[in-house]
């Protein structure tokens, strides 16, 4: 009898931890173009506080953009894309600016990563691989230097981004029927 209710308080825990395990839900957002009526679906993530100085601080976004573009015959969704993440303060180096990111546990990985015109946000190379590792991982580390050669570390929740996904596909496919 006492096995028995042990193993059942143990599965309710990690039951509670699962529950729990997406702390900060990804938040979607719609825009149109203004010149091409082209609708993007922006998912986005906030990051761990990063600090700059004892009175300033900041968080980071991590953004997944979507653009539907149309439906397959078995119902999956063609879509253009990109990720980001975006900073507002700090500015990154022009053009390009290497970025080392940390999913889950895994080992480090540095890349090249391409800069805004602003220098607020940094483009991962190869968007469609990197939404399926953000899709398959619960956490994102990202380390990159600024223009001021500041290394900075943002932590981004990234649970729950395939959930995400299929509520731009529902959104998009509801916007179809209109």
């Amino acid at each position: 009898m006492t096995k028995a209710l042990f193993r059942i308080t143990i599965l309710a825990t990690f039951a509670l931890a699962a529950t729990f395990a997406c702390a900060v839900p990804w938040q979607i957002s719609e825009t149109v173009d203004e010149m091409t009526d082209e609708l993007s679906y922006l998912v986005h993530a906030p990051g761990s506080v990063v600090r700059l100085t004892e009175y300033m601080s900041y968080r980071p976004e991590l953004v997944v953009k979507v653009t539907p573009k149309c439906t397959t015959e078995s119902g999956s969704l063609k879509y253009a894309g990109a990720v980001y993440f975006a900073i507002e303060t700090d500015g990154l180096r022009r053009g390009q600016c290497e970025v080392v990111t940390r999913f889950d546990r895994e080992k480090p990985t540095a890349e090249t990563w391409n800069t805004s015109t602003d220098r607020h946000a940094a483009f991962a190379p190869d968007w469609k691989r990197t939404i399926s590792r953000l899709s398959a991982a619960t956490n994102l580390t990202v380390r990159y230097t600024t223009t001021l050669g500041a290394v900075r570390t943002a932590t981004f929740d990234v649970c729950g981004l395939t959930n995400a996904l299929k509520q731009v596909k529902t959104r998009f496919l509801s916007q179809q029927k209109k």
